[in-house]
């Protein structure tokens, strides 16, 4: 490709930030290849590292408007490896599965302009294998101006559909004076319509941004060739005209970048997330509201946020508990599952899985574990199991201390295998639990200390479940490595067999677990095409320790 050619693709393609970097310098710079086998490992940072080393924007294309893509997909993950200076040396043209893919002229002219910082590791700059996820973006049609009117004649709404899932459903809306409305239909905390205010200069710097981001120009919607996903809705009205945008995983379509920013930006100018994952400041509308927290309505908002997640939720839960609500499973309206609690759950339960030590404790100490003034034994069984499994050992011990000198809680639970064709139930130690209730937690647990302390009072941490696996296999799925670390001290087998026959190897997702397993002694010849998923996760680590063991 001629040198002119190549500016020009970079001019009209490419819509990223350090191209300021000069055209020229980029069009005279030479190709770059696409990368050997052995490029494809190195130091992979995360996201946020590779945010903060990125030179320019997040890399974007932008094509003219009415750009049809191949396969009708927008948006592609390019690979590349930066050396110790910053600058890109290649890029990987294989996908997960191997397939070989050439890079059009505009993704080969975004290529050429990625520049990086150096990437260090233990304080020296390393060369870095990283992905970006690059938007490919429709231009518009044409340009159309933002209409200029009074604030008080702005009204912006943001509605968020459901999905084949728990995603939040829920729709708010804002005017220019102030006045906000939160609709909330499903997978949120609080639900049904509430009316309050924001400061009316947040709503103007919404103004300001759909300016900025020239939304007013976009198509009316933006539909990826995709099942299951939500539905996004911005209605944007000012004066007497309204434009409206749907998103269905727009980004896969055409649709800017900056329209997902600008949903985002609204659901902070209303303070969405307050009813999302109840908090303190959405308890006191509710009170100002006269909402009746004693009713079957106030049930039911325990029940859905104490099996949610969020950050501020303990002080908001046990404001509700001071207020009245009713714990009872028998004061709440039928439902099916909410957030993976069932409708007859007891509150204490639910709480224990979810780690919510402050309100498990408040609510045992209330009685939440007696049953006609007496502790109930099958009661405390089941919580001494939910506390396990919600990783707080606070929790655990609260729920022993419990027994107030009567037999202790069981160390061990009935665990039922999800092998519909030959299901197999046993009773296990409650060690098992750990890890298990909730596979990825969002908060870490502690793993150890619980394990440590099942074990001294006599868990076999060495034992299967009724599926094959052990508390290994639940620790190395999960990444915790010192969990891991822990047992393999233990006597662990580092190669013992789970579910399929397979060790806890094949479950790993993190390097550090890997190599850890693998320095224990497991066989990663146990595992078929073993070397594949670490050239594909890019574990240089492993990928050493096997060539330095004959395993390459």
């Amino acid at each position: 490709m001629k040198a002119w050619v190549l500016a020009a693709v970079v001019a009209l393609a490419v819509s990223h930030t350090t191209a300021q970097a000069p055209s020229a310098r980029v069009a005279t710079a030479s190709v770059i290849p696409a990368c050997k086998v052995a490029q494809r490992m190195g130091y992979s940072p995360s996201a946020e590292e590779v945010a903060a080393h990125r030179l320019s924007d997040a890399p974007a294309i932008r094509y003219p408007y009415g750009t049809a893509m191949p396969r009708g997909w927008w948006g592609f993950e390019l690979t590349v490896r930066v050396d110790a200076g910053g600058r890109v040396v290649c890029y990987g043209d294989q996908d997960e599965f191997g397939r070989t893919q050439t890079l059009s002229a505009p993704r080969r002219a975004l290529l050429q302009s990625l520049r990086y910082r150096p990437f260090q590791r233990d304080g020296q700059a390393v060369d870095a294998v990283l992905t970006e996820d690059v938007a490919e973006e429709e231009r518009p049609q044409q340009r159309r101006p933002l209409p200029v009117v009074p604030l008080d004649q702005v009204r912006i709404v943001l509605t968020r559909g459901p999905c084949f899932g728990d995603c939040p459903s829920y729709r708010v809306e804002l005017r220019g004076d102030g006045q906000a409305v939160y609709e909330g239909s499903a997978f949120v905390d609080v639900e049904g319509r509430h009316a309050y205010r924001v400061p009316p200069e947040r709503v103007a710097a919404l103004v300001d941004s759909l300016r900025a981001k020239d939304l007013w120009s976009l198509r009316t919607g933006y539909r990826a060739r995709i099942t299951d996903n939500p539905t996004y809705v911005l209605s944007l009205t000012l004066g007497d005209q309204t434009h409206v945008i749907e998103d269905y995983v727009g980004e896969r379509a055409g649709m800017p970048r900056a329209v997902s920013a600008f949903e985002r930006e609204v659901d902070e100018a209303a303070r969405s997330q307050m009813w999302l994952q109840l908090t303190p400041e959405a308890v006191q509308r509710l009170k100002s509201e006269g909402f009746d927290f004693a009713s079957t309505a106030g049930a039911d908002l325990l029940a859905r946020a104490v099996a949610s997640d969020g950050d501020q939720k303990e002080a908001a839960l046990l404001e509700l508990i001071a207020l009245g609500t009713p714990t009872d499973p028998a004061r709440r309206t039928p439902q099916e599952t909410v957030w993976g609690a069932g409708p007859a759950e007891p509150i204490v339960m639910t709480a224990l899985k979810r780690g919510h030590v402050a309100l498990a404790t408040a609510l045992i100490a209330d009685g939440a574990l007696q049953t006609q003034g007496r502790t109930d034994p099958g009661k405390l069984d089941e919580a001494f199991a939910a506390a396990v499994a919600g990783g707080r050992l606070a929790a655990v011990q609260r729920v022993w201390d419990a027994a107030g000198g009567r037999p202790y809680p069981s160390l061990s639970f009935l665990d039922t295998s999800a092998d519909s064709e030959k299901p197999v139930s046993k009773r296990v130690p409650v060690s098992l639990q750990l890890h298990q209730q909730y596979a990825y937690p969002k908060q870490s647990i502690d793993g150890v200390g619980i394990a440590r302390w099942l074990a001294e009072r006599g868990c076999d941490l060495k034992a299967h479940g009724a599926s094959g696996d052990t508390l290994l296999h639940n620790a190395t799925r999960a990444g915790d490595v010192e969990l891991v670390r822990y047992l393999l001290d233990q006597g662990v087998d580092p190669s013992a067999p789970g579910r399929f026959g397979l060790p806890a190897l094949g479950g790993a997702q993190d390097e550090e677990v890997a190599l850890t397993l693998l320095q224990a002694g497991t066989d990663p010849s146990k595992l078929s095409d073993f070397q594949r998923y670490v050239d594909y996760n890019r574990w240089t680590r492993v990928d050493a320790w096997l060539k330095a063991h004959g395993g390459r």
